[in-house]
C-alpha cells in the first residue's frame, strides 16, 4: 500500500514538473481569472404531518398470569397510542445539480425511519438511513425468572425450595414428582405468585450508508456499510434433570425437566461492501462492463451462553443427577471476507453473455464452551480448544443469451457452487446431556463438504403474432462429503405458451416435471439406530409435477377477468412396507385457484377483488418396528379481498378501503400401516382437533384538502391537508397446540413422563381484536 501511495505522489510530481517546463513564459503570467459564475438559487419544498391514534377498542388474547397480549398485533411494527409525526424536507438548487432530501416517519416509535440524501446529479449520490423493526412475541410476558434481558436467569431459593417441598418421591425409577391433586394446586400457586412481566421481544437498529460515485460515463464506483443491532428477547425451549439415583434408561426419560425460558438477545452484525465497474467498448464494437468488489461482514454476540436455574432444585441439593445451575450456548462471533467479479459482453449474433464469481472465506476462532457448568460433573475432553475453522465458498454463474431471430430466442445457464470446509476434525470423549449425568459419545466430528451444479437451456418461439412457445431442460447435481448419499441428479423439463388469439383474452400456462435420484444411500448413522433409514427430503428421491395457468379476460366496460389455477405434487418414492421400512416424507401436493377481478367505472374511480383457494396435503410415514404409523397433514386456506381507491371530490377529497378476509384449515391425524407380513400389529389411529384461523382486516383512509381561502386567511401559503385513517384488524386462531394449552405450568397427574414437572412462559396467544383510529393535519409547501 505504501508503494502504491508513493508511486502515485512520484507520477503527480512528474506530472507538475513536466506541465511547468513546458509553459516557462506562462508560469510568470498571471493567470486569467476565471469568468464570473452567478451562485444557482435554491428551491425547497417539504411536507410535515402531525397527529395521534388511538383505540376505539381492544381484546387482547389471554395468556399467562391472566395477561392479555396484543403481541401479534404488534409483531412487526408499533402502533401505540399516541402522539405521530412524520416529515419530508426537499431542497435543491434550479439547475438541477444538487438536491438534498430529508425524512422521517412515525418519530418516537420502535419502527421509526429516518433516511438523508444528497447527490450532485450525474456524478455522487450519498444515501444514510437509520430504521428501527421491532418483533413483538408479547406485549406483557410473565416468567418466574429474574434477569431477564442478561445472560444469568435465577430464581430465588425460597421459591424453589417450596416448589421442592411439593415433590413426592415414587417409587422404581421414576423421580420425585406431584402426586396429589394438593400438590399441584400449590404448585400453580406459587408460580402465579413468582411471575416477573416484561416485553418479550426485541428491535433491529439498523444504520446505513450508501456512497456512489460516477465520475464519468465509463465509471460507477459504491461503497457502503450496514450496522445491525439486536436488542431483547426471544423465547427458547431448554432441558434440565432431575433423575433417580439409579440412572437407567427410564429415570432418564422421567427425570426430564422442560421449561420455556426468555433467550437473551444482544449481538451486532457489521457489513462493508465496495465495488468498481467499467462500461466501454470491445474491439470488435460492442459493449461490455465488468465489476470487481468485495465485502466483510463480522458477527459480534455480547454473550457466549446463557445459564438458568432448575425450579425444583432447592441451594444445597445440586448433584449430577439433579442439576440446579444449567447452561445454554449462544451463537459464536464469526466473520466473512468476499471477493466478486462479474461483467457482461455483447457477443456477435445478438448474444450476449455474462458471468459472475464470487469467493468467500468464512472464519469462526471463538473458544469451546465447557460441556456442563455442573460441578458435580467431571469434565470431558474435547481435541482442541476451539473450532479455529471455517469454511471456503466458491460461486461461478454463467449466463448465455441469443436471439437467432426476432421471433426466436435461446438462454444457456451453467452454475457452479462449492462449499469446502477447512475445520480440523474434532475428537471429543463424550459430552453430557443437559447438564445431567446422561453421557453421550465418544465421537469424531468430520466437516461437511459439498458441490452443488446448475445448467439449463430453454427457448422461445413466436411462430404466430399472438402466440409464443417454449421450454427448457434443467439439471441439478449435489455432490455432498459425510452425507447419507453422495450424489443426486435431478432432471426437469418444461413447457410454457403464452397465447392472446383475440383481443379480449390471453391465456399463460406452464407445466414442469422434474425427477431427482440417489446414486447411492449409505446410512453414516448406527444402522441399527431406528433412524437408519429415515429418508431426509432433500436428498430421497423425488418426482415433481407442477403447472400452473393465467386467463385475462378484457371488456369494453374498463373490467378486467383473472382466473388463475395451479397445482405440484411432490412424490418422494419411499417404500415404507418394503424389506428397508423407509421412513420420512412420503408425498406433498398442493392446488389453488382463485379469480382476479379489476373494474374501472371511471377516472377518478378504480375497484379491485380477488379470492383464492389453497388446498396442502402431506403424507409421512413416521413409525416402524412391529407397525408403521401413517401421519396425514392437511392445510385448507381461503383468501378474499376487495379494495377501491376513488376521488371524491377533484383536488378535495380521496377516500380508499380495502377490506381482507382469510380463512385457514389445519388437520393432524395419523393411521396405522396395514397388516402385512412383518407387520402382524397396527398403531391405533391418532385423531387430533381441527386448528382452525380467522384474519380479518379493513382499513380506511381519507385525505381532504383544506380550502386554500381558509389557509391563506391563517397566514399560511403552502397547501394544508387532513388525513383520517380507521383500521380494524381480528384474529381468531384455535389452536390445541399453543392456545388451548397456552398454561404457564403443567404437571401430569399420572405420573412419570417427560411433562411432569414443565414450567412455560405461556405467552403464545394470537388472538386479538383491535379498532385504532389515527387523525393528522399535514402542511406541504
Amino acid at each position: 500500500m505504501k508503494n502504491r501511495a508513493g508511486l502515485l505522489l512520484t507520477c503527480a510530481t512528474g506530472a507538475l514538473l513536466v506541465g511547468a517546463g513546458a509553459h516557462p513564459a506562462m508560469a510568470a503570467d498571471p493567470a486569467p481569472a476565471p469568468p464570473a459564475v452567478a451562485p444557482s438559487e435554491w428551491w425547497t419544498n417539504g411536507v410535515i404531518e402531525i397527529g395521534g391514534r388511538f383505540f376505539i377498542s381492544k381484546q387482547g388474547g389471554r395468556t399467562a398470569g391472566n395477561q392479555r397480549s396484543l403481541g401479534k398485533f404488534y409483531e412487526y411494527r408499533d402502533l401505540t397510542p399516541g402522539p405521530i409525526g412524520g416529515f419530508v424536507f426537499t431542497a435543491g438548487t434550479k439547475d438541477g445539480l444538487y438536491v438534498v432530501d430529508i425524512g422521517g416517519r412515525n418519530i418516537g416509535y420502535d419502527d421509526q425511519n429516518y433516511t438523508f440524501d444528497v447527490n450532485k446529479a450525474g456524478e455522487q449520490y450519498f444515501t444514510f438511513v437509520w430504521d428501527q423493526t421491532p418483533h413483538t412475541y408479547n406485549d406483557v410476558a410473565t416468567t418466574i425468572y429474574s434477569g431477564v434481558g442478561g445472560n444469568d436467569l435465577t430464581l430465588s431459593n425460597g421459591f424453589r425450595q417450596s416448589m421442592a417441598n411439593q415433590l413426592t418421591a415414587a417409587a422404581g425409577n421414576d423421580p420425585p414428582r406431584p402426586t396429589t391433586n394438593a400438590q399441584r394446586t400449590t404448585i400453580a400457586s406459587l408460580i402465579d405468585g413468582n411471575l416477573n412481566t416484561f416485553h418479550l421481544g426485541f428491535r433491529r437498529d439498523v444504520a446505513a450508508a450508501e456512497y456512489r460515485w460516477t465520475p464519468d460515463e465509463a465509471w460507477d464506483v459504491k461503497t457502503d456499510y450496514t450496522r445491525i443491532r439486536r436488542d431483547g428477547t426471544q423465547p427458547v425451549a431448554v432441558m434440565t434433570y432431575q433423575m433417580a439415583p439409579s440412572g437407567t434408561a427410564a429415570a432418564e426419560r422421567n427425570g426430564r425437566v422442560m421449561l420455556e425460558v426468555p433467550k437473551p438477545i444482544a449481538d451486532t452484525t457489521h457489513n462493508a461492501n465496495a465495488s468498481a465497474e467499467y462500461a466501454g467498448t470491445t474491439p470488435w464494437g460492442k459493449k461490455f462492463n465488468i465489476s470487481l468488489g468485495g465485502g466483510y461482514s463480522a458477527y459480534q454476540n455480547d454473550y457466549a451462553a446463557f445459564g438458568f436455574q432448575n425450579p425444583w432444585i432447592p441451594n444445597g441439593s445440586n448433584s449430577a443427577i439433579a442439576p440446579l445451575d444449567n447452561s445454554y450456548s449462544l451463537a459464536p462471533d464469526n466473520s466473512a471476507a468476499t471477493a466478486r467479479v462479474n461483467g457482461g459482453v455483447d457477443l456477435p449474433f445478438n448474444s450476449r453473455y455474462v458471468a459472475a464469481m464470487n469467493y468467500t472465506m468464512a472464519r469462526q476462532d471463538d473458544q469451546f464452551l465447557p460441556f456442563t457448568v455442573n460441578p458435580a460433573l467431571p469434565p470431558q475432553v474435547i481435541s482442541q480448544a476451539g473450532l479455529n475453522g471455517g469454511n471456503n465458498t466458491l460461486l461461478l454463474n454463467n449466463v448465455l443469451t441469443t436471439s437467432w431471430t426476432p421471433n426466436v430466442k435461446s438462454t444457456l445457464r451453467y452454475r457452479y457452487y462449492d462449499f469446502d470446509s477447512i475445520t480440523d476434525p474434532i475428537s471429543v470423549s463424550g459430552w453430557y446431556v443437559a447438564d445431567g449425568n446422561i453421557l453421550e459419545g465418544p465421537h469424531t466430528y468430520f466437516p461437511m463438504a459439498y458441490t452443488k451444479q446448475n445448467a439449463s437451456a430453454d427457448g422461445s418461439w413466436r411462430p404466430l403474432k399472438w402466440l409464443t412457445v417454449g421450454g427448457g431442460y434443467y439439471w441439478e447435481r449435489w455432490d455432498r462429503d459425510r452425507r447419507d448419499v453422495n450424489v443426486t441428479d435431478e432432471h426437469t423439463g418444461k413447457l410454457f405458451a403464452d397465447a392472446r388469439p383475440v383481443d379480449w383474452a390471453q391465456i399463460r400456462a406452464t407445466y414442469l416435471h422434474s425427477e431427482r435420484r440417489y446414486d447411492s444411500y449409505v446410512p453414516i448413522t448406527n444402522p441399527d439406530a431406528a433412524y437408519s433409514t429415515y429418508r431426509l427430503f432433500d436428498m430421497a428421491n423425488r418426482s415433481r409435477d407442477k403447472g400452473t395457468l393465467a386467463i385475462d379476460l378484457y371488456s369494453q366496460d374498463n373490467v378486467t377477468l383473472t382466473p388463475t389455477a395451479g397445482f405440484r405434487i411432490d412424490d418422494y418414492g419411499t417404500d415404507p412396507y418394503g424389506p428397508s421400512r423407509e421412513l420420512g416424507l412420503l408425498r406433498d401436493e398442493s392446488w389453488n385457484a382463485g379469480l382476479e377481478i379489476s373494474w374501472r367505472p371511471s377516472r377518478d374511480v378504480t375497484v379491485m377483488a380477488s379470492y383464492m383457494h389453497e388446498e396442502i396435503q402431506r403424507n409421512i410415514m413416521a413409525h416402524q418396528n412391529t407397525s408403521m404409523l401413517d401421519v396425514q397433514i392437511a392445510d385448507r386456506i381461503e383468501t378474499f379481498m376487495i379494495g377501491t381507491k376513488a376521488i371524491m371530490v377533484p383536488n378535495k377529497l380521496d377516500v380508499s378501503a380495502n377490506l381482507l378476509f382469510s380463512t385457514a384449515l389445519g388437520r393432524l391425524g395419523s393411521h396405522a400401516g396395514p397388516v402385512f407380513v412383518g407387520n402382524p400389529t397396527s398403531i391405533n389411529p391418532e385423531a387430533f382437533p381441527d386448528i382452525t384461523q380467522q384474519f380479518t382486516r379493513f382499513d380506511l383512509q381519507a385525505r381532504y384538502a383544506v380550502d386554500p381561502e381558509v389557509v391563506q386567511k391563517l397566514g399560511w401559503t403552502g397547501e394544508t391537508f387532513v388525513r383520517l385513517r380507521y383500521m380494524w384488524e381480528r384474529a381468531i386462531v384455535d389452536d390445541w397446540s399453543t392456545v388451548n394449552q397456552n398454561y404457564l405450568w403443567l404437571i401430569n397427574p399420572t405420573g412419570g413422563t417427560v411433562f411432569n414437572k414443565s414450567v412455560f412462559m405461556g405467552w403464545n396467544n394470537p388472538n386479538y381484536n383491535v379498532q385504532l383510529v389515527t387523525v393528522s393535519l399535514g402542511v406541504k409547501w
